[in-house]
């Protein structure tokens, strides 16, 4: 009867350790490409991050793509300047739902200085990780 719990309970342990290395491995998955889209965000390589969206979360940032793109050469290059000197640092996340996990960033500037914290939904997809929704 010992042999037979211990077997059975040797499976269970591979059982649990393979989804907590699954789930692990997903969510630094939605973390890496949430801090790649950051990257991308504040360089303004928006064509890039869109990359890493879902299409109504593209469909946002291309609004926003012409509005900018309509501003004065000058502003869009001061703009440019400003939103370059900021990065976003993945700090965390929270599971949701099956395939969708929340990431939470802050905004730093130079020097150091904390402008604020944000958070991205991120959403599994065949792709892969793609953020869903950006939050304020």
């Amino acid at each position: 009867m010992r042999r037979y719990f211990s077997r059975q309970m040797a499976a269970l342990l591979f059982i649990a350790a393979t989804l907590i290395a699954t789930g692990c491995s997903n969510g630094n998955e939605a973390k890496k490409s949430a801090q790649e889209f950051l990257d991308y965000f504040f360089a303004t390589e928006y064509e890039m991050a869109q990359e890493l969206c879902t299409d109504e979360v593209k469909e946002y940032l291309e609004s926003g793509l012409k509005e900018f793109m309509a501003l004065p050469q000058e502003t869009k290059e001061s703009v440019k300047r400003q939103v370059s000197s900021f990065k976003a640092v993945v700090e965390s996340m929270e599971k949701l739902e099956k395939k969708q996990i929340k990431i939470y960033y802050s905004v730093i500037s130079a020097p150091d200085t904390l402008l604020s914290r944000r958070s991205l939904v991120m959403q599994e997809m065949e792709e892969g990780w793609r953020v869903s929704q950006i939050c304020k």
